[in-house]
């Protein structure tokens, strides 16, 4: 399997089309082809990877900072199924909200790019192989979907998506400073630059991190992502962004 060309295609096929349907205006049939298109791609991607991981000896496709194993796969497709009902849903309701006149094609287009824009940040976050990658993409999919809250502009939407861009940025910085924390306590394994963040040289180096600084940058870590995650008690955003 060409290992490159899987990363590639993963990436850069939903991030190309979301760039299509923000600045090209297409009919609404277009414009759900390229959704569902893009979709289908990541998944049976997913799938073909899972079958071809099942033979492997590894067990892991790693390419630079990009990494697939039998977790990151089992996400990948959980997620790309979740975005194909998603897409599903989401164009019979254009159609009808357009018809209603509640939307534009525009706003459709809108949504569109900045939908298949978390889809690729959210494959970036499944497939790194750095902590520092999986940061980048964890902002990025607070960016895209901060403006998927206030689709239908409104008092109430736009406080929805202050509130969910302030709280989640904040658990984004205490993910950043858990990120430099489990950096720094990788020190002692004397590794090359830039591979103190990488998830292959944590777990086969583990017994040399420096354990107290490792355990208070996961609980940063923790408390960061929890909070962009919406898990309890830092879930303030979630009723609001969600309703």
């Amino acid at each position: 399997m060409p290992i490159a060309a899987v990363f590639i295609a993963l990436l850069l096929l939903p991030l190309v089309v979301a760039g299509l349907t923000l600045f090209c205006r297409r009919p609404l049939a277009v414009l759900r082809l390229l959704q569902v298109g893009v979709v289908l791609e990541a998944l049976l991607i997913a799938l073909a990877v899972a079958t071809y991981m099942l033979a492997a000896p590894s067990g892991q496709l790693v390419w630079h900072w990009f990494m697939l194993d039998a977790l990151s796969v089992y996400h990948l497709l959980i997620m790309a199924l979740v975005f194909l009902l998603g897409t599903a849903f989401v164009d019979r309701y254009f159609a009808g909200a357009i018809a209603e006149g509640s939307l534009t094609l525009a706003g459709a287009h809108k949504f569109a790019g900045l939908w298949l824009g978390a889809l690729c940040s959210m494959v970036l976050v499944l497939i790194s192989n750095n902590l520092g990658i999986l940061w980048v993409g964890i902002e990025a999919t607070t960016l895209m979907t901060a403006f998927l809250v206030c689709t239908h502009i409104s008092a109430a939407s736009l406080e929805a998506m202050w509130k969910y861009l302030v709280i989640c940025s904040i658990g984004v910085a205490c993910a950043f400073m858990g990120t430099l924390l489990v950096a720094a306590a990788a020190q002692p394994l004397c590794l090359g630059a830039g591979e103190e963040l990488l998830w292959i040289q944590l777990w086969n180096n583990a017994a040399g991190i420096d354990e107290p600084l490792l355990q208070l940058g996961f609980l940063f870590l923790v408390v960061g992502y929890g909070t962009k995650a919406g898990l309890a008690p830092l879930h303030n955003w979630l009723p609001d962004a969600h309703s």
